[in-house]
């Protein structure tokens, strides 16, 4: 077994096997190296790494105190810190709300069903406003609130005569607000007023008329 082939089989560098052949413990590296070296080099050489542990210590080897021990391993996979919890946590919320931004953060989206124009003109009254609305938490046509039943909204709304503007807000806990205008002209159907015959009058002034001629 030459140097290098022993190089190659325990990744040891050539210097440091040199120093193990002439017994330089004064260049040899730290104690918890050291003890690593004689792992791999039993290994390959198939000894017991230990006894000649116990060899160097008492030939006086370099010493870390406490903490001697076999140095870790570069490549076998290490515990995830801490912080790395902490990131994959901050990138979960940050894409939740991401895909929620507009559940949070957007406005309410209001949908008015009825009436679906700006304006529009009836002939009855009352009139049923109705729709529905995501992403907000309350109703409200003129400052009155409106309930809601699963984002489904309805008020019944008698008319006067003529325009009748509303304002039909959704709100949410945030405060953002979304706002939707709409008119209503009532023009009442008209009652026929004409005058219609009565057919008895006639009838009235025969039987005065005949009443007359029997007194005389």
């Amino acid at each position: 077994m030459t140097l290098r082939r022993l190089s190659d089989a325990t990744g040891i560098s050539i210097s440091h096997l040199e120093l193990f052949l002439k017994g330089d413990m004064d260049d040899m590296p730290a104690a918890p190296y050291l003890r690593g070296y004689l792992s791999r080099i039993g290994k390959v050489l198939e000894f017991e790494p230990e006894i000649w542990w116990e060899h160097f210590k008492q030939a006086g080897i370099k010493s870390s105190g406490g903490k001697d021990s076999l140095p870790k391993n570069r490549f076998a996979s290490k515990p995830i810190s801490k912080h790395f919890w902490w990131i994959g946590v901050v990138l979960i919320v940050a894409i939740y709300f991401g895909f929620r931004f507009t559940a949070i953060f957007g406005k309410p989206i209001l949908i008015v069903e009825y009436p679906s124009s700006e304006m529009i003109q009836v002939t009855e009254s009352p009139v049923v406003l109705r729709g529905r609305v995501e992403y907000g938490d309350q109703v409200f046509i003129n400052s009155e609130s409106v309930p809601l039943d699963n984002g489904a909204w309805r008020k019944e709304i008698p008319l006067q005569p003529g325009l009748n503007a509303f304002e039909v807000k959704a709100t949410k806990f945030l405060g953002r607000e979304t706002i939707s205008l709409r008119q209503i002209f009532y023009e009442p159907t008209r009652v026929s007023t004409s005058t219609v015959p009565d057919e008895n009058a006639g009838t009235t002034e025969e039987t005065v008329g005949q009443s007359s001629s029997t007194r005389e």
